[in-house]
């Protein structure tokens, strides 16, 4: 896979992960992204997610992750979407500057009378399942927030 990115922002939810769950994430994973850091490396990330996987060893760790997602952690992106008139906006906000958050794989939006639908392709690679889930999740997490519904 190409070397491949996401945001330091991204990447703090991990941390914080980490202290609600009682543990230093700088002993389990090393220092935080610097605040002046704009991206970590696709490979850093994905190495941070089997630590914490096998420290705890249990299934759904990208959904826990999830659960502590703001805007903040999409950066500018996330803050733009906030500012949209409705999920799907948002979404195809989202769509269009994706790379600054999450540059793996181009995100395509399509909206349609079912709702909303967002795919990625493969182009780049396959991050893996933990990196699939914890972004899944959080997009899912971040479209929760935006609407005040609760979305399976």
């Amino acid at each position: 896979m190409a070397e491949t990115r996401i945001a330091a922002s991204f990447a703090q939810l991990l941390y914080e992960y980490l202290d609600r769950q009682g543990l230093d994430g700088q002993r389990v994973l090393g220092p935080r992204p610097e605040p002046s850091q704009h991206f970590v490396p696709m490979s850093q990330w994905q190495d941070w997610l089997r630590r914490v996987d096998s420290l705890e060893g249990r299934p759904g760790l990208g959904l826990r992750i999830a659960e502590g997602v703001s805007a903040r952690h999409f950066g500018v992106v996330g803050y733009a979407a906030l500012a949209c008139s409705n999920l799907a906006e948002a979404m195809q906000r989202m769509e269009r500057y994706h790379a600054s958050v999450y540059d793996v794989n181009p995100a395509h939006v399509s909206l349609d009378e079912k709702g909303v639908t967002i795919e990625w392709g493969v182009e780049r690679g396959r991050p893996g399942a933990l990196v699939d889930e914890t972004a899944i999740a959080s997009l899912v997490q971040l479209a929760r927030d935006m609407t005040g519904r609760y979305w399976p």
